[in-house]
């Protein structure tokens, strides 16, 4: 109903009341990774309820028909998420079972498994895959605790029990990797973990940093996290430019972000 409209009684009863209508606009060509399809009339209103259909661009896709629904005054519009896949989880595999044993999965693809004992007061859930990544995590839990935190690039090991409950592990790194602080364990506390370590990465030096900078081979090619610098030799012959025959430079690894201080571009002419 557009403007003023008047209702009258007559002989006690009121006329039949207007109603009230709420429109949409046009629907936008491109959202959300989508392109709109619908052949669209000049000034068309579409009332709640009317769809406009979408297509996904290339490389995205959509697990629901793309079509815009009109809501009120309001478009609700399709959603488009690229094309990835997840691979299968490979950790906490000892506190579920999976009911499906492929490697890969698509986007929205439902990842079943069922919770072990004594990790099963939850007895078993479902994991989606969007955007390649799942959706949460294994929620499996016993009575006392859930199964301890995983830590990327490290793992843990069990230092007290109650009954088959984990409740307190210690946490190691991989090799030249770290952990962020010195407390390596973690108790379970009123059916909650604390917050356990970081594993900081190591800094790789590659062909082309020893190239660029002018130094000699590193132990492994690594470089494990620290506050500290460490020194690195320049190539025989070589010392830092500028400088008094300073035959080293100085290098920090941050978390895997490698900084070296000078290069080693002046001959070292007086051997």
């Amino acid at each position: 109903m557009s403007g003023n409209s008047k209702v009258e009684c007559h002989n006690a009863n009121w006329e039949k009341a207007p109603t009230c209508e709420a429109f949409c606009l046009k629907p936008l060509r491109t959202v959300n990774n989508a392109i709109l399809i619908d052949q669209i009339p000049g000034e068309r209103k579409y009332s709640h309820g009317d769809t406009a259909s979408y297509k996904c661009v290339e490389n995205y896709e959509s697990n629901e028909q793309t079509n815009a629904t009109c809501d009120a005054r309001t478009w609700i519009y399709p959603e488009c998420i690229k094309k990835a896949q997840c691979t299968k989880p490979t950790i906490n595999l000892q506190f579920v079972t999976l009911l499906d044993e492929k490697n890969s999965f698509n986007n929205f693809d439902v990842l079943r498994y069922t919770c072990n004992k004594p990790y099963d007061k939850i007895p078993n859930g479902g994991l989606i895959c969007k955007e390649g990544k799942w959706n949460g995590t294994f929620d499996c839990t016993s009575s006392i605790c859930p199964p301890p935190p995983m830590i990327e690039d490290g793992d843990f090991n069990v230092e007290q029990k109650t009954g088959e409950v984990i409740t307190s592990v210690s946490y190691f790194c991989k090799s030249y990797f770290v952990l962020d602080k010195p407390n390596r364990y973690c108790r379970c506390l009123n059916g909650i973990w604390e917050t356990p370590p970081k594993c900081l990465k190591p800094c790789k030096i590659t062909p082309d940093i020893y190239k660029e900078y002018n130094i000699k081979p590193f132990l492994d090619d690594y470089i494990r996290h620290s506050a500290r610098e460490v020194y690195v030799d320049c190539n025989d012959g070589w010392i830092v430019e500028g400088s008094w025959r300073q035959s080293y430079s100085k290098a920090l690894c941050t978390d895997g972000v490698l900084r070296i201080e000078n290069k080693c571009t002046e001959k070292n002419v007086l051997g």
